[in-house]
């Protein structure tokens, strides 16, 4: 079963089709979680400032998926179908603060309905 799992995937799904795929597979994700973050980052020398991930990362907000959503909706394809999207979300966060204060000797972490 495994070797067929192995080969179906080497031989892949094929098409002459023009696709354009977003991928994004951190939606809730905190790497960043404010701009006085990133600042005070900055001012104290760690190296970010030119770095893409902390540079334009930050939790998105409901309104952020939602206009997502409403500028896709706006384009179709030959058929008349609209762009489709699956957001993968990340349902829990690290608690930077109960690691800390373990002397990161142990993970803990937040779900994300409360940061």
């Amino acid at each position: 079963m495994q070797l067929r799992k192995i080969l179906d995937n080497a031989i892949g799904w094929r098409t002459n089709r023009k696709i354009v795929v977003f991928e994004s597979d951190d939606l809730g994700s905190i790497r960043m979680p404010s701009r006085e973050v990133f600042d005070s980052l900055v001012k104290k020398g760690f190296a970010i400032k030119d770095d893409p991930y902390c540079n334009n990362d930050a939790m998105e907000r409901n309104v952020d998926l939602e206009r997502l959503f409403e500028t896709l909706s706006k384009f179709k394809d030959a058929t008349g179908r609209i762009p489709v999207i699956t957001g993968l979300c990340l349902v829990a966060n690290p608690d930077f603060m109960k690691i800390e204060e373990s002397n990161f000797a142990q993970y803990f972490y937040k779900k994300f309905q409360k940061l």
